[in-house]
Parts: structure tokens; sequence; C-alpha cells
């Protein structure tokens, strides 16, 4: 973050010692301000600029507007190049204002602009991934099946990995737990295949539709399908939680014990507190305490705080 902070501000002391700068310096600048979420300052180059911004300058401003939180202004600066300045947007403002009104929640006007950029044939896949982002915190699913499908007949995007990883946390969060384990047979068949973040959405909804059994199941299936360096830590911490929800504590250690061996790195906090949930369920207290003790022997971060609070909640008389 220091670095980036100082980026964008010598970004903007070199722009001041130029003598005649040109568009592309202010478009540098004002990209530089827009890494670095200072969209108050990339307005303000925008504003100053003693030669007509272009396309560039406008995409580099929006995105400024959308790491700022200022949705508004970016659709205002969408809206101001089209209609002043005869400008055609790009995929990347597109993509930058979605990406706008998705971080605001405005997921409504996110598939507007999606369906804007789409039928100006100038969606990419980082188009429709964004607006699918967009549906995702409310688990509007109805939404996001529709957008995916559309994609898939047309192919303009095609849907990628990130797009069926996104529809598969869309179901989850919408309770379709089932439809979002199924998705995985739908990405497969259309040539797409799941990498570590797709198992890790897929077995949490497993865990979240109470299917342990089920998500055990797409951990051996991801094990099998990736390689030993390819395999996600949040993949295991899903899969230990949906056995500490069904109180199944020796598959829990079991996987503990996986998820040593297949990725050489000791269990994380969240997978040991996974774990000792299930012995609390189970009323197992000496394993518990077990775990606890080998969380602290490995230095797991909050090992002493965290799970020893969550040990006696389970244990309390």
């Amino acid at each position: 973050a220091a670095a980036r902070e100082r980026k964008w501000q010598k970004a903007l002391v070199l722009l001041s010692e130029l003598e005649a700068p040109n568009i592309v310096h202010y478009n540098a600048a004002i990209d530089a301000c827009g890494k670095s979420g200072q969209w108050e300052a990339a307005l303000a180059l925008l504003r100053e600029m003693p030669h007509a911004p272009d396309a560039y300058s406008y995409g580099g401003a929006i995105g400024a507007c959308g790491k700022g939180g200022q949705p508004e202004a970016a659709l205002a600066l969408l809206a101001e190049m089209r209609d002043e300045h005869g400008l055609r947007p790009n995929s990347v403002v597109y993509n930058s204002a979605i990406s706008a009104c998705r971080a605001a929640g405005q997921w409504a006007k996110a598939l507007e602009l999606y369906e804007e950029v789409r039928a100006a044939g100038r969606a990419d896949a980082i188009s429709l991934n964004s607006a699918l982002a967009a549906l995702q915190p409310d688990g509007r699913w109805e939404a996001a099946l529709s957008l995916l499908g559309a994609a898939e007949a047309s192919q303009r995007p095609p849907p990628d990995v990130v797009s069926y990883t996104t529809a598969i946390t869309c179901l989850r969060t919408g309770g379709r737990w089932a439809d979002a384990v199924a998705m995985l047979g739908r990405m497969r068949a259309a040539g797409v295949a799941p990498n570590e973040v797709t198992y890790a959405a897929a077995i949490s909804a497993a865990a979240a539709g109470g299917e342990w059994v089920r998500a055990c199941a797409l951990l051996d299936e991801m094990e099998a399908a990736l390689q030993p360096e390819m395999l996600a830590t949040p993949a295991y911490v899903a899969a230990v939680s949906a056995c500490a929800a069904a109180a199944q504590w020796r598959q829990a250690l079991r996987l503990l014990v996986r998820m040593r061996r297949r990725t050489s790195l000791p269990p994380s906090a969240p997978a040991y507190n996974a774990a000792i949930s299930a012995c609390a369920r189970a009323s197992q207290a000496d394993v518990a305490l077990g775990l606890l003790r080998r969380m602290v022997d490995e230095s797991v971060r909050d090992a002493r705080l965290r799970t020893l609070a969550r040990w006696s909640r389970g244990f309390a008389p």
C-alpha cells in the first residue's frame, strides 16, 4: 500500500516537472492515481488536461472512481465520454464501470452495462465475470444462470473457469447447493476444467447443504484431478467444516492428516478450528485439547485465543 501511495505521488511530481506534458503523460498519471484508488486526484487530472481526453483518459478515471467506491462518478464519466466527446468506450472502460457498480452493490446497473458492452460486441471474459460477481453477494442465482446460459449459447464471450466458479458461489449463496455442485459437470461438458478455487467453492456448497459425504467425495475428486502444488487449503477447510457440522470428528481428523500429506503444509487455523468444533460436537474433549496443543506447538496464529474460546464454548456444562 505504501509503495502504491508513493507511486501515484511520484507520478504527480513528475507530471508537474514537465514543461509541456502531453496526453500520454496525463494518462499515465491518471492510471497511477487509479491503481491507488485516488479517484479525486484522477478526476482533477482529467479536468486540467490541456488536451481533449481520449478513451484511455476516461478509462483510467473511471477505474479510479471504481476503486475509490464512487460508482455514480464512474457512471457520470462513462456518459460524459460518450455524449459530450463522442468517444466509444472499449471493453476496458466498460469493465471498469461494471466493477465499480459491483463494488458498490449495484448489481442491476452492472447487468445493464454488461448488456450494453455485449450488444456492442465488445464484451470479454472480464466483462462477464464482473457482471456475475455483482450477483454473488445477494445470491441472485437465477440472473447468474441466465447470464451464464446466454454466454454458453453465443460464445461471446465464452465462459471460462472464473465464470463457472463465480456461478457456483452465487448458487451456494442463494441456497442452491445441489445446483452448485452440479455446475462442475456442466463446466466439464463445456470443455472447461475446474481448478482449485472451483473445487473449494463446490465443496463449500456441499458443506452448506449439510452433505459432508458429498463434500469429502469432491475433495477426493480434486486430489485426483489436480497436481499436488495446485491443491487448495480452502477446499480442505470446507470439507473439515462439513464434517464438523455433522459431528464427524474422526473424518475431520483424517482430513487434517490428508491436508498435511497432500499439500506439504501444516493445517491452517480455520482447519484446526473446524476439527476442534467437530470434537466439541461429539464430546471428544481429550482429542480437542490434543489438537489445541498441536496448534500451539506449530505456532498456528491465534491458536491460544480463538480456538480456546471455541473449545470452551463447545464443552461448557
